[in-house]
Protein backbone atom coordinates (compact mmCIF):
# COMPACT_ATOMS: atom_id res chain seq x y z
CA UNK A 1 0.00 0.00 0.00
CA UNK A 2 2.60 2.56 0.90
CA UNK A 3 4.59 1.58 -2.42
CA UNK A 4 1.50 2.51 -4.24
CA UNK A 5 0.70 5.80 -2.69
CA UNK A 6 4.41 6.60 -3.58
CA UNK A 7 3.84 6.32 -7.42
CA UNK A 8 0.34 7.92 -7.28
CA UNK A 9 0.62 11.53 -8.92
CA UNK A 10 4.57 11.82 -9.49
CA UNK A 11 4.66 11.93 -5.93
CA UNK A 12 7.84 9.62 -5.62
CA UNK A 13 9.37 11.84 -8.23
CA UNK A 14 8.49 15.33 -6.06
CA UNK A 15 10.01 13.76 -2.97
CA UNK A 16 13.11 13.42 -4.51
CA UNK A 17 13.80 16.39 -6.49
CA UNK A 18 15.87 18.26 -3.81
CA UNK A 19 18.13 14.85 -3.69
CA UNK A 20 18.85 15.28 -7.41
CA UNK A 21 18.94 18.48 -7.62
CA UNK A 22 21.73 18.21 -5.30
CA UNK A 23 23.44 15.74 -6.74
CA UNK A 24 23.41 17.31 -9.65
CA UNK A 25 25.16 20.11 -8.10
CA UNK A 26 27.94 17.77 -7.12
CA UNK A 27 28.25 16.22 -10.58
CA UNK A 28 29.24 19.58 -11.75
CA UNK A 29 31.48 20.41 -9.34
CA UNK A 30 33.50 17.15 -9.98
CA UNK A 31 33.31 18.21 -13.70
CA UNK A 32 34.48 21.45 -13.44
CA UNK A 33 37.61 19.96 -11.06
CA UNK A 34 38.14 17.75 -14.26
CA UNK A 35 37.33 14.85 -12.64
CA UNK A 36 34.87 11.74 -15.26
CA UNK A 37 31.91 9.76 -13.44
CA UNK A 38 32.21 6.01 -14.04
CA UNK A 39 28.69 5.90 -14.41
CA UNK A 40 26.61 9.30 -15.73
CA UNK A 41 22.84 9.32 -13.62
CA UNK A 42 19.77 11.30 -13.24
CA UNK A 43 19.55 10.39 -9.85
CA UNK A 44 20.99 11.16 -6.26
CA UNK A 45 23.84 8.56 -6.32
CA UNK A 46 27.30 10.50 -8.05
CA UNK A 47 30.33 7.84 -9.33
CA UNK A 48 33.47 10.19 -9.40
CA UNK A 49 36.60 8.07 -10.54
CA UNK A 50 39.35 8.94 -8.71
CA UNK A 51 43.11 8.52 -8.27
CA UNK A 52 44.01 6.55 -4.80
CA UNK A 53 45.45 10.04 -3.80
CA UNK A 54 42.88 12.03 -4.56
CA UNK A 55 40.49 9.85 -2.44
CA UNK A 56 42.39 9.55 0.12
CA UNK A 57 42.36 13.74 0.50
CA UNK A 58 38.85 13.82 -0.32
CA UNK A 59 37.58 11.24 2.29
CA UNK A 60 39.58 13.80 4.42
CA UNK A 61 36.33 16.44 3.45
CA UNK A 62 33.36 13.94 3.33
CA UNK A 63 32.49 10.87 3.99
CA UNK A 64 32.31 8.91 0.34
CA UNK A 65 31.26 4.90 0.38
CA UNK A 66 33.31 2.44 -2.33
CA UNK A 67 31.95 1.39 -5.34
CA UNK A 68 34.53 -0.25 -7.60
CA UNK A 69 38.42 -0.62 -8.51
CA UNK A 70 38.53 -0.40 -11.99
CA UNK A 71 42.22 -0.48 -12.01
CA UNK A 72 45.14 -0.51 -9.48
CA UNK A 73 45.49 2.95 -8.95
CA UNK A 74 41.83 4.24 -9.24
CA UNK A 75 38.87 3.99 -7.02
CA UNK A 76 34.95 4.55 -7.99
CA UNK A 77 33.42 6.26 -5.26
CA UNK A 78 29.15 6.63 -4.47
CA UNK A 79 28.51 9.95 -2.89
CA UNK A 80 24.90 9.73 -2.31
CA UNK A 81 22.56 12.81 -1.31
CA UNK A 82 18.90 12.41 -0.06
CA UNK A 83 15.92 14.37 1.52
CA UNK A 84 18.20 15.44 4.43
CA UNK A 85 21.47 17.05 2.13
CA UNK A 86 22.00 20.43 2.54
CA UNK A 87 22.94 23.48 0.46
CA UNK A 88 25.22 24.04 3.44
CA UNK A 89 26.74 20.18 3.45
CA UNK A 90 27.30 20.52 -0.58
CA UNK A 91 28.59 23.84 -0.74
CA UNK A 92 31.23 22.20 1.73
CA UNK A 93 32.36 19.79 -0.57
CA UNK A 94 31.80 21.95 -4.14
CA UNK A 95 34.12 24.85 -1.95
CA UNK A 96 36.75 22.06 -1.37
CA UNK A 97 36.90 20.80 -5.19
CA UNK A 98 36.84 23.97 -6.38
CA UNK A 99 39.72 24.70 -3.34
CA UNK A 100 42.03 21.81 -5.36
CA UNK A 101 41.42 19.36 -2.71
CA UNK A 102 41.58 16.35 -5.37
CA UNK A 103 45.26 17.92 -6.19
Amino acid sequence: MQFEALFEDGLYGRIGQAAVAQARRITSAFGAAGCVLAHPSQTNQVFPILRDEQLARLDEAVVTSFWEKPDLEHTVVCLATSWASTDAGVDSLTHALASGVLG
